[in-house]
């Protein structure tokens, strides 16, 4: 790892090697020392060479084309977060069991368990919840369970029989994904807004890092940077896989937003193994980006835009979709 470290660093400017190896240094800077790197890796790949740095978050590159753009860097420190105190989980997850007799199930804790939980009435709320399934007088098999400290959501399966001394199939802990890319939106939207004013029309491509995977589902990221699509078409051909989605400029979503018409590109990156210089890479691009051109994408899945439609009021709808790339970097 030193080897290839110490390869890469050579090959930059020391202008932009000096403030990298100071926030290395730092431990809490370290995630976005490690974005730097890999969006350096990223950049490389595709023969973007980088110049010098513009403030103490973007660096000026270079294309194969000698078009020149800036390349910004975000790094995001991911604490696991558990589902609760382990005692109370256990106890709690013993009365489900109870209560859900060999009858499998599903259960998501919405919230952290706090310790002693009302065990008993969260038992009795599931009995009278499945009693009320088989007299025909609740339609589906979900449920929510709120009270003053536990939130639940419960989904009955349709097997029967304990696997592992539990009826519990899958156990899924608080979703921190909603509250990730709401950081995400006011930091990227902060230091976008800062590289126009600094930097007038030169394209901009911000790397987002983080020390963990990302485990944010597709829709998140989808729904914060494009909006909400009006139309979204999947199609499955035995292993071929196909997804588009049409949006609208509504100017609320971070691509839309006026703030935003110099960026051209988010690259998201992590870890990928127990090699520390090894990630995993895709992009969303902006389709209502003014920048004059749109960076070489990063090797990897990208979701981009592939045409443009006019409905019947004469809206015109971006059509994206997901393709892949692997040229360079790692996979």
């Amino acid at each position: 790892m030193v080897e290839r470290l110490t390869a890469m660093f050579e090959a930059l400017p020391e202008a932009v090697c000096a403030p990298l190896f100071e926030a290395m240094g730092d431990p809490t800077r370290a995630a976005w020392a490690q974005t730097v790197i890999y969006g350096l890796k990223i950049a490389s790949s595709q023969g973007v060479k980088a110049v010098d740095w513009i403030d103490g978050d973007r660096i000026r590159v270079i294309d194969p084309e000698g078009r020149v753009f800036a390349m910004g860097f975000l790094g995001t420190t991911l604490v696991p977060r558990p589902m609760g105190d382990p005692d109370a989980i256990k106890q709690l997850l013993s009365a489900l069991d109870q209560a859900f007799a060999d009858r499998r199930y599903v259960v998501w804790f919405r919230r952290r368990v706090p310790a002693e939980p009302d065990v008993g009435a969260i038992g009795r709320a599931v009995t009278l919840w499945l009693a009320a399934i088989s007299r025909g007088e609740w339609q589906g098999y979900h449920a929510i369970y709120e009270d003053d400290s536990v939130e639940l959501e419960l989904l009955l399966t349709p097997d029967r029989g304990r696997q592992g001394g539990t009826a519990c199939i899958l156990k899924v802990g608080p979703v921190t994904s909603l509250e990730r890319l709401a950081r995400i939106d006011s930091a990227v939207m902060s230091r976008v807004s800062e590289h126009d004013a600094a930097s007038g029309e030169l394209p901009l491509v911000y790397v987002l890092g983080a020390s963990a995977q990302w485990n944010v589902p597709r829709g998140f990221p989808e729904q914060l940077l494009y909006g909400t699509a009006d139309w979204v078409r999947t199609e499955i051909d035995g292993e071929n896989r196909s997804y588009q989605a049409a949006f609208q400029s509504s100017g609320h979503s971070l691509f839309s937003d006026p703030l935003a018409r110099n960026l051209a590109a988010l690259w998201w990156v992590e870890p990928s193994g127990d090699d520390p210089l090894a990630y995993r890479c895709w992009s969303h691009e902006n389709p209502w980006t003014q920048a004059t051109f749109v960076p070489e994408p990063l090797s990897g899945p990208r979701f981009h835009l592939v045409n443009r439609v006019r409905g019947a009021n004469g809206a015109e709808r971006l059509v994206l979709t997901w393709s892949e790339r692997f040229r360079g970097g790692s996979r």
